[in-house]
């Protein structure tokens, strides 16, 4: 079984076209519509090798999700997409551990996300 990516976007159309990308190559994939939504996944057990997290959401944003995340799994690798950048402290936060490209910058290429995605999971 493929490594196991949880995808959090308010944008329908964007999970689905990341979902198919991801599922297509190998991926098993769990895609959410919100921030509540991914921390009811995670308490319930949910481990995930990846996250893929949009920034601005509705609910919580981004770079909070992504704090409240880190907390209770900091050993979970997050990927941001957006059309807007996450804030330095957390970009320079994600490279300390490892994540050579925190963010891809919404529309994305399958390319792009699959490139980005590969290379944080040490699969380049």
């Amino acid at each position: 079984m493929g490594k196991k990516i949880l995808v959090v976007d308010d944008d329908r159309s964007t999970l689905t076209v990341v979902r198919n990308i991801l599922q297509a190559v190998g991926y098993e994939v769990v895609a959410v519509k919100n921030a509540t939504e991914c921390f009811k996944r995670i308490k319930a057990g949910g481990e995930f090798d990846l996250v893929l997290l949009d920034l601005m959401m509705p609910d919580v944003d981004g770079n909070r999700t992504f704090k409240l995340l880190d907390k209770v799994r900091p050993n979970t690798k997050v990927i941001f997409m957006s059309a807007v950048l996450p804030s330095e402290e957390i970009i320079r936060y994600q490279k300390s551990k490892g994540i050579k490209r925190p963010y891809i910058t919404k529309p994305f290429t399958k390319d792009k996300l699959l490139g980005a995605l590969r290379e944080a999971l040490g699969e380049k």
